[in-house]
């Protein structure tokens, strides 16, 4: 039905809703009535078999913020993202789960993605910024970045997960399920995995499998 044709129905409804309001219609208005009301159902009814408002696979949550002090002045004070995840994907171990996952580990993330899909184009992780860098060795205030990098790495994950073949690859449930540990060992090559069809090759370095 054009919108023309929609504009009509509407039009035609309207009209004869108002002649049964004030008693004026005859038995053959009622029906026609029926039969707009008919054609009205057709026309918005296929807004809920519509695709695209299919409910996602992802809901994201970043609401904490945690911060990790310097050792000594040569190891810098890093602060680390908890991520809360509700998934409906069922090849998630669990639906409902948090990770805490660095800056770094997003760059990280986004590294692997553009390696692995050439052909997609990857959203942006926030950028690295001298302020970020200050912070770390020195008492820099840097509380707007934090919130601002905290949005930013929540919108990278939202758009990353609206990518169907981005938000159901191997390497993207890692980074999700991953212990702090095991995202560290991928991330700095100790954990060394071959993705392909079926379950992922998942060693450590040392050769012992990975559970």
């Amino acid at each position: 039905m054009s919108g023309s044709e929609s504009h009509g129905v509407v039009s035609d409804s309207m009209r004869l809703q108002s002649e049964v309001l004030t008693g004026r219609p005859e038995q053959t208005s009622l029906r026609n009535l029926e039969s707009i009301l008919s054609e009205g159902q057709e026309l918005f009814g296929g807004f809920a078999k519509n695709p695209s408002f299919v409910e996602p696979a992802f809901q994201f949550e970043i609401p904490e913020v945690e911060s990790t002090a310097g050792q000594n002045r040569f190891t810098p004070s890093h602060r680390s993202y908890v991520v809360h995840v509700n998934t409906t994907l069922s090849h998630f171990s669990n639906s409902n789960f948090k990770c805490t996952r660095r800056y770094k580990d997003f760059l990280w993330l986004r590294n692997t993605l553009v390696e692995q899909f050439p052909g997609i184009i990857v959203p942006p992780v926030p950028p690295k910024t001298i302020s970020s860098t200050m912070a770390k060795f020195t008492t820099y205030d840097d509380t707007g970045l934090v919130l601002y990098r905290q949005r930013a790495l929540l919108k990278f994950l939202n758009r990353v997960a609206s990518i169907p073949v981005l938000a159901q690859s191997p390497v993207f449930q890692r980074f999700l399920e991953y212990s702090v540990e095991d995202m560290q060992a991928e991330r700095t090559g100790k954990l060394t995995v071959q993705d392909g069809l079926g379950q992922p090759d998942i060693k450590r370095s040392f050769g012992r499998r990975f559970r």
